[in-house]
């Protein structure tokens, strides 16, 4: 059954552009994410997608929830982006 609000693509989207360099489009994949706030505290760590997820993309998810653009989005908890 297909979910439209599939939350770990957008994660996992964040984590991929934040790797390839593209920084604005992880912010944008990540806020899509924090729309719905329990997602956004949800995600805020990479304990949600341990074991589901490869180690290549759990150590970019990592370092992707260093960047101050994702920092400022889960300080907001997403209030600022609906």
């Amino acid at each position: 059954r297909r979910d439209p609000r599939f939350v770990d693509a957008d994660a996992l989207l964040a984590a991929v552009r934040w790797k390839q360099g593209d920084v604005g489009g992880a912010v944008r994949a990540f806020e899509r994410l924090c729309q719905e706030p329990l997602f956004c505290e949800r995600y805020a760590t990479a304990d949600v997608v341990l074991g589901r997820w490869t180690p290549k993309a759990v150590d970019a998810y990592r370092q992707l929830l260093k960047e101050p653009g994702i920092k400022l989005a889960l300080k907001d908890g997403g209030a600022g982006l609906r």
